[in-house]
Order: C-alpha cells, then sequence, then structure tokens
C-alpha cells in the first residue's frame, strides 16, 4: 500500500489552490493602484459639474392635461416625471429604497469602498466589467451627470462626483435628487409618477406592502415589474423587506405582513387612446404658443373643456358604428369622426378624429372636408330668416329644373320621390324636403346663403350653385359643429 502526502495548499487531485488567490490579491492590489491614480489625476485636471443647491437640480417635467372637471387625461413629456419634495415621501419608503440599495448610505460619504472591492474582485475574476457596488449617491451622480457607459474612467468621474456631491447636499437632499430621479418602469420616472402609474395613487398614501414593492424596481424595472412579471417582483419585494430588517428599518413581523399583503395595482389607462386626436391637438396648440423647451420641461398644467364620460362614450359610438356598417356593407377600412360642443359657450366636450390614431393620425374632425348634405338646409333657411321671411313663410315643394348648360338639365328631387306643395319653411325644414330648400335658396340667393354660412364659422370654400342646398359643397365636421352651436 502506498501512502499520498498533500500539502495544505493543495486541492483536491493535488491541484494548488494558492494560485487564484494569489492572482486575485495581485490584479486587486494593481486595480486599487491604478484607480487612485486615475482619480487623482481626474480630480487634479478633469473638468465637472459645481454643486451648488439642490434648488439648482431642474429636471424634464411633465406637462399635464385636465379635463373639464380638473382631472388629468393626459400628459406631454420628455420624460414622465412630476417632483414631490422630501419630506411628502413616507419614512418606510425612503427605507426601502435604501435598504435595497444601499444600506450604508447614511454612514459612507459618497462611496462605499468595501463594496466597490468586492464588486472588482468579481469583475476580475469574471474577466468583465458588470458588477455595481454603486452607492446611492453614485446612483444619483450617474443619472444626472454621466452616461451609461461601463468604463473605468466613467466609474472613476462616478465617484469624485459623488465624494463632491457628498460634501456639497446633505443626505436628504441627495435622496431627493434620487428619489424624483431614477426610472421606475413603464415610462414613469421618480417615485411620484411611478405610484400613480403602478398603484393609482400618489406615493404619500403607499403603505409599507407598496413601498417595498416599488423599491425592487431600480436594479431592473422591466424585470421586475408587477404587472408583466408578478412572480418576479414578489420575489424582489420579498428580498427588499429582508433588507430591511437587516438595516433594523422594522421588524421581521412587520416584514412578514406586508409581504402577504394584498396589492392591487392600477389598471392601465384606456383614456389616452380614446383622446388621442384630441390630446394631440392640445400639443400641437401648446407647442406653437410656448415653444418645445417649455412644454416638454417645465410642467405646465393645462386645463381644457373635454369630458371624459363624453369622450369615451363618442369613442365607443364610433367604433361600434364603424364596426356595424363594415360587417351590414362587408366592407373594411372605415373611417369617421365624431364632435360634441357645448352650444352656449362653443367649448369642445369631445372630439374623436378616427378609430386607431396609432394607424393614422389624420384628423378627420378637423382635417377632412367632406359632402354635409341635409345638414346644410338649416344654414339655408337661416339665411331666408335673416332676410325677413318667418317660420310660416311659405315655399314651394314642387318638381323643378335647371339648365346646366345647352346639352344638361339638373332636375333634383326629394329623396322619396314625392311632393309636398306649398309648405311653410318650418315644416320643409323638419321634413328634409330637397325641393322646397332649393327653391328658398333661389329665391333667397345663394350669395346671401355663403355670408350667412361664414358668419356662422365656415371657412371652407363653398360652391356658387343651387346644388349647395343638399350640401354639395365639402366642409370640416368642426365648421357644421360650430355653426350648429352659434
Amino acid at each position: 500500500m502506498t501512502s499520498q502526502v498533500h500539502s495544505l495548499d493543495d486541492g483536491p487531485g493535488g491541484r494548488p489552490r494558492k494560485k487564484p488567490f494569489l492572482l486575485a490579491g495581485t490584479l486587486l492590489l494593481c486595480f486599487i493602484l491604478g484607480m487612485g491614480v486615475g482619480l487623482v489625476f481626474l480630480a487634479r485636471f478633469g473638468t465637472f459639474p459645481s454643486f451648488g443647491s439642490v434648488q439648482e437640480y431642474q429636471p424634464s417635467v411633465s406637462s399635464k392635461i385636465f379635463d373639464r372637471y380638473n382631472q388629468v387625461v393626459g400628459e406631454i413629456y420628455l420624460e414622465k416625471r412630476t417632483l414631490i419634495p422630501y419630506d411628502k415621501i413616507p419614512r418606510h419608503v425612503v427605507s426601502a429604497f435604501v435598504a435595497a440599495e444601499d444600506a450604508r448610505f447614511f454612514q459612507h460619504r459618497g462611496v462605499d469602498f468595501a463594496a466597490i472591492a468586492r464588486a472588482a474582485v468579481k469583475d476580475l475574476l469574471g474577466g468583465s466589467f458588470a458588477q455595481g457596488g454603486s452607492t446611492i449617491t453614485q446612483q444619483t451622480v450617474k443619472n444626472l451627470f454621466l452616461t451609461r457607459e461601463k468604463s473605468i474612467s466613467r466609474k472613476l468621474k462616478e465617484l469624485i462626483l459623488a465624494y463632491r456631491m457628498e460634501k456639497n447636499l446633505s443626505k436628504e437632499e441627495i435622496l431627493y435628487l434620487y428619489l424624483n430621479q431614477i426610472y421606475l418602469g413603464e415610462g414613469a420616472y421618480g417615485v411620484e409618477t411611478a405610484s400613480r402609474t403602478y398603484f393609482g395613487k400618489g406615493v404619500e398614501e403607499l403603505g409599507l406592502a407598496e413601498g417595498s414593492l416599488l423599491a425592487g424596481l431600480p436594479k431592473a424595472p422591466n424585470r421586475y415589474s408587477p404587472r408583466t412579471h408578478p412572480d418576479l417582483a414578489k420575489n424582489r419585494q420579498r428580498y427588499v423587506l429582508r433588507r430591511m430588517v437587516e438595516a433594523e428599518f422594522l421588524s421581521q413581523d412587520e416584514a412578514d405582513q406586508a409581504y402577504a399583503a394584498k396589492i392591487v395595482l392600477a389598471p392601465p389607462s384606456t383614456f389616452r387612446s380614446k383622446a388621442a386626436y384630441f390630446l394631440e391637438e392640445v400639443r400641437i396648440a401648446l407647442l406653437e404658443k410656448y415653444g418645445k423647451e417649455s412644454l416638454y420641461g417645465d410642467g405646465l398644467r393645462i386645463y381644457t373643456t373635454i369630458d371624459t364620460r363624453l369622450q369615451e362614450a363618442a369613442h365607443n359610438a364610433l367604433i361600434e358604428g364603424i364596426k356595424a356598417t363594415e360587417e351590414k356593407n362587408e366592407y373594411e377600412g372605415l373611417q369617421g369622426a365624431v364632435l360634441a360642443m357645448d352650444p352656449h359657450s362653443g367649448a369642445v366636450l369631445a372630439m374623436v378624429g378616427g378609430t386607431d390614431f396609432a394607424q393614422s393620425q389624420f384628423n378627420r374632425a378637423l382635417q377632412a372636408r367632406r359632402q354635409p348634405g341635409s345638414a346644410f338646409k338649416p344654414i339655408v333657411y337661416t339665411a331666408a330668416l335673416s332676410s325677413g321671411k318667418s317660420l310660416v313663410s311659405m315655399t314651394d315643394d314642387s318638381p323643378i329644373e335647371f339648365e346646366r348648360n345647352e346639352e344638361e338639365i339638373w332636375k333634383p328631387r326629394n329623396y322619396d320621390g314625392t311632393f309636398m306643395g306649398p309648405i311653410p319653411l318650418i315644416k320643409a325644414l323638419a321634413k328634409s324636403r330637397n325641393l322646397a330648400t332649393i327653391r328658398l335658396l333661389n329665391e333667397v340667393g345663394v350669395a346671401s346663403a355663403l355670408r350667412t354660412a361664414k358668419a356662422l364659422g365656415i371657412e371652407s370654400p363653398i360652391a356658387r350653385n343651387l346644388s349647395i342646398a343638399l350640401g354639395s359643397s365639402g366642409v370640416i365636421p368642426l365648421e357644421m359643429c360650430a355653426a350648429y352651436a352659434t
């Protein structure tokens, strides 16, 4: 029998175990020395932004569009963000983010060198530059001033800026910047917007369960989205709560209760798609008046006349009407528009410019010039009343013909092919009699009807012939709606 002797430095099979540790130690030492030299060089010769005060923080803030009931119905933004003061954010929400992202935030001075060393070892052994180790201060600096590039030089700038930020701002001011700047998924920047996006309420109203779920998002907002990946989000929430217990922000019982609590997510809003044409018109008008920088960054509050209930009803009615018409006629691709105005004020209450804004941005309520048909007849009768006639003045609903040229004669007729003879204006309009209306227009004059149309708000060019009595000349829906509301 032979015996084998292994040294304490050998691993299984006699493989030496010192080399990985020696290599890691050597690489770490070189990394630390290199980082130190780089920090000194950059700090001496680099160009960095200054930190005056937290009041200088002016991020892009959403402009909000309100309906006639002062409810938010849309936002215009580059980054969907609503600023909220630090003292309005519940302590348990702040603690959840600190525990999850930087448990030693209140102890370090912007940089956690122990965390950086751990991350550096993993990076060096793994042959990549993927590990984190960033403090909340570093993340804030990165989000405000730096790019997403993963490089040693960017990391060194991050460390210097983080140290300088800590010298100039309080911990609470840094958290204010961080919690308002951070991206939390679904287009939401900052805890206030994220809270309203996921839970349908402001961050001030969040409980521990909701706050811990929100605090799990910064690492990977899409991956841990409670809406699309509820299981992963729940696992991440457990991690946040465990970190809060370890940091002594709460007890284990409180963590268990928060984890077991039922969380109700706010359903994604569908109103924006139903009011897309209206909201786009608001955006275009404001862009022209205030400019891009103000509209997209200054957090304007825009109050409109839109009625959300009427808007949804108008959108649904158009969709259902188009669908029924397509099925009846075995035809696809029809479009339409709906416009509703307050006849007393002229306020637009509902506007639907098509069936799908994503497919076609052409707003038929404002841009489509179509023949109004019999809807134009009241304008003819208004012109007649303005010329001195009354509702009981008589007109003739009898056959009539006009010579267009030497070879063509126009013989209009009523839709039912019948004739009612002499009738009062009020009855002719109520029955929508074509022949009676044409005779009336011929009597009061086309020019008179055109002046009346213009006075009622119709700017589209109207043909100068008797066929306009039947609505043969194209107008846009907004003009007709305004005329009826005048």
